[in-house]
């Protein structure tokens, strides 16, 4: 079994601002920015966020949100105060979190 399938202990999760694992995502769709998200975004966020089909999202860049910031094992959000909704309801511990979590030790284990 490889670290990426081992179970996950609630008891041991990383507080949500050094973590950044619900931020895992390949997918451009992944986290939508809504209406009232938007409003909280400052300009120099734009280029943190794209268009598809008429809606808004977070970018993608190497398989996670472009404003996660990663260095030496540490990630945080650089807008935290200012995500959009869909990010603010990722518990911890919770069915985002712990999938996030799986998608960054896979990530992690394939040396990206």
């Amino acid at each position: 079994m490889s670290v990426a399938d081992e179970p996950i202990d609630p008891n041991e999760l990383p507080p949500c601002v050094e973590c950044g694992a619900c931020c895992n995502f390949a997918d451009p769709r992944y986290a939508m920015v809504l209406a009232e998200d938007s409003e909280r975004l400052l300009p120099e966020d734009e280029p943190l966020t794209h268009w598809t089909s008429g809606r808004c999202f977070m970018r993608v860049v190497d398989d996670h949100c472009a404003a996660l910031n990663e260095i030496e094992g540490m990630s945080w959000c650089t807008i935290y105060e200012r995500r959009p909704q869909g990010c603010r309801d990722a518990a911890r511990g919770g069915p985002d979190c712990l999938a996030g979590l799986k998608r960054r030790a896979q990530r992690l284990a394939m040396g990206t």
